[in-house]
């Protein structure tokens, strides 16, 4: 007898027990054997949600994916997803372009710490670009104006000064002087100063110093597309006849070159006024079509024999009206000269201005007095108190109030850190000279002793130090420092003994041995 149990009768309820073709025969885990079958079906969905939980996270995590993906679509950029569709109308249908990829965001730049805006200027920014007539300023918001206006750019002048600047100085509607306003600054403006440098002219130039800053800023604010040169002469029998600076936007150059003038010479009244008019005539780059002044000061005529080509150059350089030439004399005051001299002179001078279509003024010793006769010459005396107005209403404003609230600080580390920008804002400069000892004055030595750097911005440099240091130091930015080596050396020195400065390079300034080359 087979002791085997037999089998049980299947249930009408158990499902079939064929096998699947080719299956491998099913055996159950050993944890359900001996299990109701209702206990063991439970057991089974419990294995198999074990199973099916990776593929549940994976598609947790995919939805999440996607989820992020549309919150940066509508709000990546500032705009609503909708935005960023692209919808393109047919006659057919109507088919919506696919959201464009989301470009990973790129780092951030790093920039030097030299050219961070600080937050007070920041906010100067912010709020110039708010107004609707201020056009043109520099990177850090102090001192506009540079290049804003007319062909080829210019000087600038203080902060504001640009295309619309003080606007409402003009008058309402198209009145003359805002329509000459227009018109300059649409053109641009070079005056050229033709100045005596004999033994008399010491007072005056000394004056011309403490009021070419003044003057620069005068003229500018009402043309930002002002240039400036200079032409300083003696007579034919002095230690040298003409030197001079060609027209340019560099207004520190002219400054430096009045700071470097020297007067001696003369002797007899007439001086070589016709050499130094033939230099600015046809040695300097004028401007076609920009309005060009020529401002003569001195006190002596040309020589007699010399005069009737004088006038007659004169006469060829102003033929379109559009060129001036003016005097500016300083012999009225004189003393060793006869009423009758000084009355002879003038009148030659004044027929030279005549010809010239300019004016002619005299002039004292007060800087004052330079600043008003040189604006008469340059714009006219017709629009005199129309100038004068507008001058007067260009006040501080707020990125010069950061400069001097910053040199109350004695804040040389933010300064240092602004030297190298191009161009350097005149408020700027005016904190430099005002701070300009040990490490300060060692950071712009630096810059001026680096001849890769623009010439504009070692000219700065050079009047900063020029301006606080005691000395003469002749040094040219336009000639290369190889050919200077005692003014480089002896600039150098003077640095060095300031409190604080930081030594010098060894032999810095000290190798060059070639003499200085005068300016011509």
């Amino acid at each position: 007898m087979d002791p085997r149990p037999e089998p049980m009768s299947p249930s009408p309820s158990d499902p079939p027990s064929e096998p699947l073709p080719n299956a491998a025969p099913e055996r159950a885990p050993p944890a359900v054997v001996g299990l109701s079958r209702e206990e063991r079906a439970a057991a089974e969905r419990r294995a198999e949600l074990r199973r099916s939980l990776p593929g549940l996270a994976v598609a947790v995590v995919a939805h999440l994916g996607v989820l992020w993906w549309l919150a940066v679509l509508a709000v990546g950029d500032g705009g609503l997803f909708e935005e960023r569709l692209e919808i393109r109308a047919s006659a057919e249908d109507d088919i919506i372009a696919p959201p464009p990829p989301v470009d990973e965001e790129p780092p951030p730049l790093e920039v030097p710490d030299e050219i961070v805006p600080e937050p007070e200027i920041t906010e100067v920014l912010e709020e110039q670009a708010a107004r609707e007539d201020d056009v043109a300023f520099d990177v850090i918001g102090l001192g506009g104006g540079y290049g804003a206006a007319g062909a080829g750019g210019g000087i600038g002048g203080r902060g504001g000064a640009d295309d619309e600047g003080g606007l409402e100085a003009f008058g309402e509607g198209d009145s003359p002087f805002r329509a000459f306003v227009e018109d300059l600054r649409g053109r641009g403006m070079d005056v050229v100063f033709v100045v005596d440098a004999t033994a008399s002219m010491g007072p005056f130039i000394t004056a011309a110093r403490a009021a070419i800053d003044d003057v620069i800023a005068d003229l500018a604010l009402v043309v930002p597309s002002l240039r400036l040169g200079i032409v300083a002469y003696r007579d034919v029998t002095d230690e040298w006849l003409t030197r001079s600076v060609d027209l340019t936007d560099d207004r520190y150059r002219i400054q430096n070159f009045l700071l470097d003038l020297t007067w001696a010479g003369g002797g007899d009244p007439p001086e070589a006024v016709d050499k130094a008019l033939e230099l600015a005539f046809d040695e300097f780059t004028w401007r076609p079509g920009a309005r060009q002044v020529v401002i003569v000061v001195g006190d002596a005529p040309p020589h007699e024999e010399d005069q009737s080509r004088t006038l007659a150059m004169v006469r060829a350089f102003s033929r379109d009206r559009n060129s001036l030439v003016n005097v500016l004399f300083t012999g009225a005051g004189m003393t060793g000269l006869s009423n009758k001299r000084v009355d002879e002179t003038r009148a030659v001078l004044e027929r030279l201005a005549g010809t010239g279509g300019g004016l002619i003024a005299d002039l004292t010793e007060d800087p004052a007095d330079l600043r008003q006769r040189i604006t008469d010459a340059s714009f006219g005396t017709e629009w005199r108190e129309d100038v004068a107005r507008l001058i007067g209403q260009a006040d501080v404003d707020s990125r010069e109030r950061i400069v001097q609230e910053k040199v109350a600080r004695g804040d040389r580390k933010w300064f240092i850190r602004q030297i190298r920008r191009d161009p350097v804002p005149p408020a700027l400069v005016a904190g430099y000279i005002e701070l300009c000892e040990g490490s300060m004055a060692s950071a712009v030595l630096e810059l001026l002793l680096d001849e890769g750097q623009p010439k504009r911005l070692r000219s700065v440099a050079l009047f900063v130090l020029k301006s606080r240091l005691t000395g003469e130091f002749p040094l040219d930015v336009g000639v290369p420092l190889a050919e200077q080596g005692p003014v480089v050396g002896a600039l150098t020195r003077a640095v060095g003994r300031l409190p604080g400065a930081r030594p010098a390079a060894p032999g810095a300034g000290e190798q060059r041995e070639a003499p200085p080359v005068p300016p011509r």
